[in-house]
């Protein structure tokens, strides 16, 4: 697990999407977020799919507080396993209230 200035100084803090980015993909890392705007960025979705990069995004169309997020990524952590164990990378995958699905990448096709 990793995180821009968490330990290992594998993602160096204050580091941008895409500098970020292709170090988790290369790293092998899953990346699991809320933020919306690295998968509507034309240049922070490039680099998630081009490094190859596994990644889920809580997409609940409504605001959680903690609890609730951390409730739904619990709820669904098995399923995730399974896709991240089954699927290779890269590929882009919502969890929401009614489950996780893949919306974008080659593991759509």
């Amino acid at each position: 697990m990793t995180w821009p200035g968490g330990p290992g100084g594998l993602v160096e803090k204050g580091a941008k999407d895409p500098q970020w980015l292709p170090v988790v993909g290369k790293a092998g890392l899953i990346v699991l977020t809320r933020d919306k705007r690295i998968r509507r960025r034309p240049l922070e979705r490039r680099a998630l799919l081009d490094n190859g990069v596994r990644a889920v995004f809580q997409t609940t169309g409504a605001h959680l507080d903690l609890f609730d997020q951390l409730r739904l990524w619990l709820r669904y952590w098995s399923e995730i396993e399974k896709l991240v164990e089954d699927m290779p990378g890269p590929w882009l995958a919502s969890v929401t209230r009614g489950g996780v699905s893949i919306f974008d990448g080659p593991a759509k096709e």
